[in-house]
């Protein structure tokens, strides 16, 4: 039985729905999948009724995946790695990289690196009881980053923390995360979650940490993430992509789902014509 709900989590999930759309809401619970608009999923169609519907994917994907999160804290099933990531050596990896923005007065990345894990594993009960993040002690890291570890800390005997299961945010069998981000993921869930604050900002921002990590791929990001992979490839995964958005996103979006007043507003989601007009064109020709 799932745990009772927190009243941090019931303000979160009120805050959602005050600020949620009715008629965004209605096009999306009578929706029906048409397809995906470029080859990097960053828009669908759907049909709502006689209405067909453009939706923005990732910011779209992002906010079901937070209110899913939202929806089932403390009861999320768990992912499990194909082998254990040990977290400083990722959060290094991120570090290095031009997205970090990492700069020299920022301090040794090692440190950085060090500091940060420091953070995770101080909440990592936190965050396996409430969103099945599981980080534990391993005695040696694996061989692709053995060169790693003695340099990241003077105690090579010290246990490696290490992520072994992620949350299972949709139903679908449809959808896993895309690991390449797991780097990044780490870093922000160490250095953007506001751990001082109150604990309904903390939960709000792992949850968004989560909700981003499972819409990465998704739109121009995913798209430049792939450009330069082989074109059959690139189809697998684009097919991948497709079914994500038809199987998971989609389904999630009309059962118990708020869409923001900001998704008309921004234009996430729109309607672009209606049926009815379109059989009336066809006439004329």
């Amino acid at each position: 039985a799932a745990a009772p709900m927190l009243s941090s989590i019931r303000e979160l999930l009120a805050e959602c729905e005050g600020k949620k759309d009715s008629r965004v809401a209605a096009l999306l619970k009578e929706q029906t999948f048409v397809g995906v608009t470029d080859e990097f999923c960053g828009f669908c169609v759907v049909q709502s009724n006689l209405d067909l519907v453009l939706i923005e994917v990732k910011p779209f994907a992002e906010e079901v995946a937070y209110q899913q999160i939202l929806t089932k804290f403390a009861d999320l099933e768990s992912w499990l790695l194909p082998s254990p990531a040990p977290v400083a050596f990722l959060i290094h990896k991120f570090l290095e990289s031009p997205v970090s923005n990492w700069k020299q007065e920022d301090g040794p990345i090692d440190e950085c690196a060090r500091r940060l894990t420091k953070v995770l594993r101080d909440n990592r009960e936190l965050l396996f009881e409430y969103f099945s993040i599981e980080l534990t002690d391993i005695d040696a890291p694996p061989s692709e980053c053995s060169d790693f570890y003695p340099r990241e800390t003077d105690d090579a005997t010290q246990p490696i923390l290490a992520v072994v299961a992620l949350p299972r945010v949709f139903d679908s069998n449809k959808h896993a995360p895309d690991l390449r981000c797991l780097p990044e993921v780490l870093f922000a869930l160490a250095a953007s979650v506001r751990w001082e604050l109150r604990e309904k900002d903390v939960f709000s921002d792992i949850a968004r940490v989560i909700a981003c990590f499972y819409s990465e791929w998704l739109g121009d990001a995913g798209g430049e993430k792939q450009a330069h992979e082989k074109s059959t490839e690139k189809s697998a995964v684009n097919e991948e992509r497709a079914a994500q958005v038809q199987f998971a996103y989609l389904p999630a979006s009309q059962r118990h789902f708020c869409p923001p007043e900001t998704f008309r507003r921004e234009g996430v989601v729109r309607e672009i014509v209606s049926v009815n007009s379109l059989y009336k064109v066809f006439e004329r020709c």
